[in-house]
């Protein structure tokens, strides 16, 4: 077998399994921006200059950049939950609840209290500095990170 041989089947089987195409990126970013965009223009140029219109003259031109994110992200998400097997998607919440039931073992509930405790305690210590307000923020941000993706966060 030769080298470009061995090349054109690994980029064969990365492409079968790519959850989503770059097809599929520009017509999310496409429905993103005429869902963005108040006269539904699927150009991002025209939505972009609408909003930067907007800030320079503190106008409201009525783009709706948060409405427009979401809806490209909604249907990257669909598309990629389209593409992806059955089989694959199981094997990672297998993987997800190992992974889980791993750490509720090794970090019982009292113990994320406490540092959940310690962390709180920390963060109130640093606000009452104003020039660490960045360095709280930051803080929050990573408990928050570190807390909701493992299923660490307190749920009462």
């Amino acid at each position: 077998m030769s080298r470009d041989k061995l090349r054109n089947q690994a980029r064969s089987q990365f492409n079968k399994q790519k959850p989503f195409s770059r097809d599929d990126v520009k017509n999310a970013t496409g429905d993103a921006t005429q869902n963005a965009h108040p006269s539904g223009s699927r150009d991002p140029a025209d939505a972009a200059g609408l909003a930067a219109q907007e800030q320079r003259y503190d106008q409201d031109q009525g783009v709706d950049a948060a409405g427009g994110a979401k809806q490209g992200l909604s249907n990257l998400r669909n598309t990629a939950s389209e593409n992806v097997p059955d089989e694959t998607k199981d094997r990672a919440r297998e993987y997800r609840n190992r992974g889980q039931d791993y750490l509720r073992e090794k970090l019982p509930k009292e113990r994320r209290e406490q540092s959940i405790w310690r962390l709180k305690k920390m963060i109130v210590e640093v606000q009452g500095h104003p020039d660490c307000m960045f360095n709280s923020s930051l803080c929050i941000i990573c408990c928050l990170l570190y807390f909701r993706p493992t299923g660490h966060r307190d749920s009462a």
